[in-house]
């Protein structure tokens, strides 16, 4: 999901050169199954869509191609980014402080849209900062706007002030852990394998020289134990 501030102000993300549009005319936002949110945000010469004024502070939903007018000025549906398609994402997870987001995060440094975070078909995940206000930090790291930035599973993620790592963490993959079994398992086989060789070959040094048998104690001593990390 992508919000579009619509009007004449300059800080707009569609800028409008009208006297009949407001500074902050209307709000356009892009939603996951293709079709949009339309929101006039009070403006003095209002919004039309196929030629029926949106009556009061309400939410209409409309799709490309209808014909919207903001006071005298329609929309360029060309300046419109088309959809981003998720078809081959494993896990698409839109972060933001709206109701509409899959992760509602309700906190004043949180934007309506904030970021989307996704795994890919390869099972790598990935974070998108919507141009939001305050920003997504990354380790400590600001990350730029409207950019896939890659992440791992150890990062910490902060929007704005207000980390959010322990919330994502269930849905970032945990990068190979089987590896960290197998390597574990293997280790411990071969501590036991050596602990069982050596202490045999003590007792067999000890017979040839007639020295005393060695316990159990005296192989771990000899013994190195070692612990995938």
């Amino acid at each position: 999901m992508k919000l579009f501030k619509i009007g004449s102000n300059s800080k707009c993300d569609i800028v409008l050169n009208s006297p009949y549009v407001s500074g902050l005319h209307a709000e356009l936002t892009s939603l996951p199954e293709g079709n949009f949110i339309l929101e006039d945000k009070n403006s003095t010469n209002g919004t039309t869509v196929n030629g029926k004024k949106i009556e009061g502070a309400k939410e209409i939903t409309v799709v490309r191609g209808d014909k919207i007018v903001f006071g005298d000025t329609p929309l360029n549906w060309n300046a419109i980014p088309q959809h981003e398609k998720f078809t081959d994402c494993k896990k698409v997870l839109n972060i933001g402080s709206n109701f509409r987001n899959e992760l509602q995060i309700t906190d004043p440094y949180v934007s309506r849209y904030h970021a989307i975070l996704k795994i890919d078909k390869n099972g790598k995940p990935y974070i998108k900062d919507l141009k939001s206000k305050n920003g997504v930090l990354l380790n400590g790291i600001k990350i730029p706007a409207n950019q896939w930035v890659p992440i791992k599973y150890k990062d910490t993620v902060n929007l704005g002030n207000i980390d959010i790592t322990d919330q994502i963490k269930g849905v970032i993959p945990v990068p190979c852990p089987w590896l960290k079994i197998v390597a574990a398992v293997v280790i411990a086989a071969a501590v036991l394998v050596g602990g069982y060789f050596g202490y045999r070959a003590l007792n067999r040094t000890g017979s040839v020289l007639g020295g005393t048998k060695p316990t159990i104690a005296d192989v771990r001593t000899s013994v190195v134990y070692v612990t995938a990390s």
